[in-house]
């Protein structure tokens, strides 16, 4: 029967760096797996380990997994990756589509559809935002060492100013739709109340929506450039990072 205790002979083994496995760190025998760690001992990870046949390897891969899911200093995981390319797909779609909806007429077949689409999504959008800079706050950065200290300056600006300008972006985006009172219908799912109720509102949001739009955009293309340049000419780690995680991953 599978046990939570580790196994007597040896403990739990686990590597600091799971990307190059060599160290070995004993935890204390018979150390639950969901007691707090301590000292250089990591069985905190909570997973069913069987007694009679657990090895380090079996430990090895359940560090390892972790870790492909959380940042390191080494580079960004899974999450981290994911959330970065989706959402900046989505961001040029919903560019590409609000543009688009500017030449929409009264007749158009899709005159009261898209935008109902984009509200829907950018909704959306807004939620995986606060979660993902909820994750980035619970996560360790990776290291920048790279870069020189005014590219590490100019690096955390871009980073760091994306997410109010963002955050101003969508806010703007449901202040366009809501000062009349009528709530944001998310698919069909659940809808999101109006809050501020304010005749024209909407002119001077939908003004600052457009502006920080292609504020946006221009911040997006710096940032592209910068890391093709750090790429492609510095031949930095960033981008590959990015893409396919830490080294060894």
């Amino acid at each position: 029967m599978p046990s939570r205790l580790a196994p007597e002979p040896f403990g739990l083994e686990f590597e600091l760096n799971p990307f190059k496995p060599a160290t070995r760190l004993l935890c204390p025998p018979n150390r639950r797996l969901w007691d707090p760690p301590s000292g250089p001992c990591l069985s905190h990870i909570p997973t069913y380990i069987n007694s009679a046949s657990a090895s380090p390897g079996i430990v090895d891969a359940v560090w390892s997994y972790f870790m492909l899911i959380r940042d390191t200093s080494l580079g960004y995981g899974l999450v981290s990756r994911a959330a970065h390319w989706l959402m900046a797909v989505a961001i040029f779609a919903m560019f590409g589509l609000g543009y688009w909806m500017t030449g929409l007429t009264y007749y158009s077949p899709y005159y009261n559809s898209a935008p109902g689409l984009h509200r829907s999504a950018g909704i959306l959008l807004l939620i995986a935002l606060l979660a993902r800079f909820a994750w980035r706050l619970a996560n360790i950065k990776p290291s920048d060492a790279e870069l020189r200290p005014f590219e590490r300056k100019v690096s955390h600006l871009v980073h760091w100013g994306f997410y109010p300008l963002l955050l101003a972006l969508m806010i703007s985006g449901y202040l366009i739709s809501t000062p009349d009172g009528r709530p944001i219908d998310v698919f069909g799912i659940f809808s999101v109340p109006s809050f501020v109720q304010k005749k024209g509102l909407e002119d001077a949001a939908g003004f600052v929506h457009e502006a920080l739009a292609y504020v946006v955009m221009a911040l997006a293309a710096i940032h592209s450039v910068a890391a093709l340049k750090h790429h492609i000419v510095d031949k930095h780690s960033t981008l590959t990072r990015m893409w396919s995680g830490p080294p060894g991953e």
